[in-house]
């Protein structure tokens, strides 16, 4: 099990805890708290990036095309909520050889296209003709995402990890007074 700790000086103050289905967690927390002068930058989708990137995610499981943020926050069914944020797997070739990276996306939005002159960029999550009926998230295995970013004593700290969907019961999608997780669930292309 890996993870990642970034530590870093912010003001601190007290805020009820809430969950709502639709809402950023980490983005409202970061709001908040108003954790630096670029708060807004701490949000699902840049964290998300961050996370599946520093955890390798596409390179301990070869099928991965991309996560989507899900939540389970509310559901005492336990069943998934899907959210419009798709952090996507972008493999770019050039002669210095192969990058694999994560780029964030969300219907409605122009697709990201990284291509320039000798360097080719893929997207498999779109190679189903851009339509995502077909990419499926799975549930009955380990590569989940969590994103949690806490925010205590004036500093914060965010923390990638994997879990199972056993365990992602646990992570509720809440901004509570100190801490707001977020889940990604990996998505695998089946077309």
């Amino acid at each position: 099990m890996r993870r990642i700790l970034v530590s870093i000086v912010g003001i601190s103050f007290f805020a009820n805890g809430y969950c709502e289905d639709s809402s950023d967690s980490i983005a409202k927390l970061a709001e908040l708290k108003r954790i630096s002068p670029d708060y807004h930058i701490y949000n699902r989708e840049i964290l998300g990036t961050k996370a599946i990137d520093a955890l390798n995610s596409y390179a301990s499981d070869k099928n991965i095309v991309g996560f989507r943020a899900v939540s389970l926050c509310g559901d005492p069914s336990g069943s998934l909520h899907l959210y419009d944020t798709f952090i996507l797997k972008e493999t770019c070739n050039s002669m210095l050889g192969v990058r694999t990276r994560s780029v964030s996306w969300k219907p409605g939005e122009p697709f990201v296209d990284n291509s320039q002159h000798n360097y080719i960029c893929r997207y498999p999550a779109m190679e189903a003709g851009a339509n995502l009926q077909y990419l499926e998230v799975e549930d009955e295995i380990s590569k989940y995402v969590t994103v949690t970013l806490c925010i205590k004593n004036q500093m914060y700290t965010v923390e990638y990890d994997y879990a199972g969907i056993d365990n992602v019961s646990n992570v509720h999608n809440e901004v509570d007074q100190t801490c707001a997780s977020e889940l990604f669930a990996p998505l695998y292309n089946r077309f």
